[in-house]
Order: C-alpha cells, then structure tokens, then sequence
C-alpha cells in the first residue's frame, strides 16, 4: 500500500453545509496507475487535496505507508490553474524562473528552450497561453515550476 483513504468526508462551512466528499475509502497500491473521473463539481480536486495535505478533513484519515524516499514529499499537485503569466509568451514563462534567479539572457533561453523541447512544444514557444490547449498549459507550466523550484 502506498496510501489509504479512510471514511474520507470534507464539510465546507462558507456557504451553508456543502458535504464536499462523504465517507470515501480509497487504497493505493506500488505501480498501481489510478484515474480519478466525475462530473464537474463532484470533488475530484478535493480529494487530491487532502491527499496532499492542503486541506484538512472534517472525519477520516489519509494514512501513507513508510515506503518513502527520505527528504522528499510523499506527494505532488500540479493545479488546474496553471500559474501561468498571460502576456508571456511560452519561452517567456519557462525562462521566467531563470531570470528571477539572475541566469544571464543567452543561458536562460537556452535551458527554457531545452525544456519545451523536452515535453514537444518547441513549435509552441512564441504563443501564449491562451493559444493553447489544456495538456500544453499544463507542460509549459510543469516545466515553469521546474525552472523557478531548481537550483542548477
């Protein structure tokens, strides 16, 4: 087991009581692939979200076994919203972190370059984000991340 859902429920207070998730069980198993599929609004990114530890249950528990590389997270969210600046072009915001970092303007578009390559954007990097689909926005702004988050 890698992790386990127990009698999992969220209780939103904001507006009146919205039972978010109610009682879910869900165990995870090493190399087991897992889909998480609803309708809009059923609680799918709640879920992941407890499972992350960015929100709290109001009952149930998420347990994680020992099984973890030490000085890692045991999990990772890429956001529905991708963070990504709208008036940037898809170079622009890969090599944003870069450039926040003081990476020298040859270098930065080297390695932003790279990294859209990496992932098949590399006809992509002059547009923007609006031009682009949902799984591009979601590799250009995984690769964004890697760039403002790694130190080489």
């Amino acid at each position: 087991m890698i992790f386990n859902c127990v009698d999992l429920s969220l209780t939103f207070t904001s507006l009146g009581l919205i039972d978010a998730l109610d009682k879910v069980n869900i165990s995870i198993i090493q190399g087991e692939f897992v889909c998480i599929v609803g309708p809009s609004g059923c609680g799918k990114t709640t879920l992941l979200k407890l499972i992350a530890g960015l929100l709290e249950p109001s009952r149930g528990r998420v347990d994680f076994s020992e099984q973890q590389v030490i000085g890692r997270p045991r999990t990772a969210m890429v956001f529905q919203n991708q963070g990504l600046f709208p008036w940037m072009t898809v170079l622009e915001n890969v090599a944003f972190g870069l450039e926040m970092r003081g990476v020298s303007k040859k270098e930065r578009l080297k390695k932003a370059t790279d990294l859209i390559n990496r992932v098949g954007l590399g006809d992509f990097s002059k547009v923007y984000p609006f031009q682009l689909s949902g799984g591009m926005s979601q590799r250009t702004a995984v690769e964004a991340i890697i760039t403002r988050t790694n130190p080489q």
